[in-house]
């Protein structure tokens, strides 16, 4: 019979983006957004307790198709999709439909600050959107 993983079993078993390192601390619920690369120049914070879940979101203005890096720190199973490239869609789509993004990158919570480059992800200086959710890891 197989043993059941928890949630924090399972997100340490996901792949590892690439990253310079994690700086310093971000607060829980919080994507801090950076322009430049090694997590300098103009920086961004969202607050996932400010925005809706399940609906796409715009990025803040100064890090609209800018953003190099980011660090990131959510809670087991929060998970935050940044989105490239966002085309109008059909009347009638789910808002939260990716089919009319270009690249898309998920930042899984594991409860603790990680950090990416979003260039060796193809995503560098493109992400326009962005929209989180809860997801069962169970």
């Amino acid at each position: 019979m197989a043993t059941s993983k928890t949630p924090a079993q399972i997100v340490q078993l996901l792949t590892k983006l690439p990253a310079y390192g994690v700086p310093y601390q971000v607060p829980s619920g919080t994507m801090a957004m950076f322009q430049d690369p090694n997590y300098t120049g103009s920086r961004s914070d969202v607050r996932i307790a400010e925005y809706m879940p399940n609906k796409r979101h715009v990025v803040p203005d100064s890090q609209y198709d800018r953003t190099s890096n980011i660090l990131w720190n959510l809670p087991i199973g929060t998970v935050i999709t940044l989105i490239g490239c966002w085309a109008p869609g059909e009347e009638g789509k789910k808002i939260v439909d990716l089919s009319y993004g270009n690249t898309c990158l998920d930042l899984v919570g594991t409860g603790t600050t990680k950090g990416c480059e979003l260039w060796t992800s193809g995503i560098t200086d493109d992400v326009s959107f962005f929209m989180w959710r809860n997801v069962d890891l169970t």
